[in-house]
């Protein structure tokens, strides 16, 4: 994807968030973005994330795959969201750029685990409970779940 065109999608992301939160549902005394995100981290979301997640077992990593026959790191959790109605952009930085972040400690099965370095977010996997993660990591190798490899972290909740 050109640079460009993400860049795009990370601005408009941005703005959807930030009129979102602007906007008030008259019935629940909140806003749409708070009522959308109480509905996105339920427990019954986070289980259909993970069973989806575990259903793309097994498929290859592909650079640039967005599914359904192989991933990249955000191709995958942007494929596993979308099924359940959350929209990601395709790339882990842009996706940190657009979901609420949370503490290590407050992250729940279903969050986004969020790798970084010296040069920022570069990975992005799915929070699968007792320090384990669905992810497509590299060339050579397959959708799984593994274990956190890093303590250089940082959790999102779509």
């Amino acid at each position: 994807m050109p640079a460009g065109l993400l860049r795009l999608r990370v601005i408009r992301a941005a703005i959807v968030t930030f009129l979102a939160a602007a906007i008030v549902v008259p019935s629940m005394g909140a806003t749409a973005e708070a009522a959308t995100t109480s509905v996105r981290t339920t427990a019954s979301v986070a289980q259909k994330v993970l069973t989806l997640a575990a259903k793309e077992h097994g498929k290859p990593y592909s650079y640039g795959g967005s599914g359904p026959s192989s991933f990249d790191c955000s191709g995958f959790t942007s494929f596993v969201f979308r099924q359940v109605g959350v929209s990601l952009p395709h790339s882990a930085a842009a996706q940190y750029a657009v979901v609420h972040h949370i503490t290590k400690a407050s992250k729940r099965p279903g969050d986004l685990i969020f790798m970084y370095g010296s040069g920022g977010i570069y990975h992005v996997a799915i929070y699968a409970g007792n320090n384990e993660m669905w992810a497509a990591t590299h060339t050579g190798d397959v959708v799984r779940k593994e274990r956190i490899y890093s303590s250089s972290y940082k959790v999102g909740r779509a």
